[in-house]
């Protein structure tokens, strides 16, 4: 099975490309936090750079913006290609089919770099978040186009996902 689940903020805008076919090619970069005691119990963060790729997105998913958080499904795609300087090169990028925004910063939170918390802070925050402004959940009061609460459409495959991983 080649399934990929991440929780993430976007590196950059997203960039839409149009192909001569009229699909969209829609691409952006997302940031992953990994976190891990050390051997001497001191706590430590990865970040992982994933490129992500969505065919005819959604308008949503076309204005994602540097920043923002996001549930991501798809799987992982692997290609071969030839560089500008004639080498064979391998490009490994999240070839997704679900993307869903799990909260939006204020427009000054945008502007500064989409990293992962540090320390012991909760993700959604940064260390000068305090003097950037507070950032902007998303609420159960948001509804999407089906008239469900946006944040089960979220949750619900987040927490499936949780159940299978604790086994609950």
């Amino acid at each position: 099975m080649n399934r990929v689940q991440l929780i993430g903020n976007v590196g950059k805008d997203a960039e839409v490309k149009t192909m001569p076919s009229g699909s969209t090619l829609t691409s952006f970069s997302v940031a992953t936090e990994e976190r891990y005691k050390d051997k001497s119990g001191d706590w430590q963060g990865k970040t992982t750079w994933h490129r992500v790729a969505v065919w005819d997105a959604k308008p949503h998913v076309q204005a994602l913006r540097k920043g923002q958080r996001v549930y991501i499904e798809g799987s992982i795609d692997v290609r071969e290609y030839t560089g500008s300087d004639g080498a064979k090169k391998t490009a490994t990028e999240v070839k997704a089919f679900s993307v869903e925004v799990l909260f939006v910063p204020d427009r000054q939170d945008a502007r500064q770099d989409a990293r992962p918390p540090q320390g012991n802070q909760p993700y959604g925050g940064t260390p000068s978040g305090a003097q950037r402004g507070a950032q902007k959940p998303v609420t159960a009061s948001t509804f999407d186009d089906d008239g469900l609460p946006f944040a089960f459409v979220i949750l619900a495959p987040i927490a499936g996902y949780l159940a299978q991983v604790v086994g609950v």
